[in-house]
């Protein structure tokens, strides 16, 4: 299964492309006045990761860096989510 990502004005769409057709399998949307922290993070000690913290979600959500072929995604939402003009810590 892949994780669907996409960024837009409103925030960041995720969803699982294997799962999203059908009803019940409505993708996560996260608008960017809900993300209070966007950081880079380490995954098993080689892998970079996009750490997203969100009000009211138990645990951060992980984005792993394996989006090198897709350009630097991990840079962009970063930077999307900044120019949201949300407070919050992102490095």
């Amino acid at each position: 299964m892949c994780i669907d990502v996409e960024v837009g004005d409103y925030g960041i769409r995720l969803s699982v492309v294997v799962l999203s057709v059908g009803p019940l399998r409505s993708p996560i949307v996260l608008p960017w006045t809900a993300i209070e922290s966007c950081t880079r993070a380490r995954l098993w000690w080689f892998f970079e990761a996009l750490r997203i913290t969100v009000q009211g979600w138990p645990e951060p959500i992980l984005l792993g860096r394996f989006l090198w072929k897709y350009g630097d995604a991990y840079s962009h939402i970063i930077k999307r989510w900044q120019q949201a003009g949300v407070q919050g810590e992102s490095k």
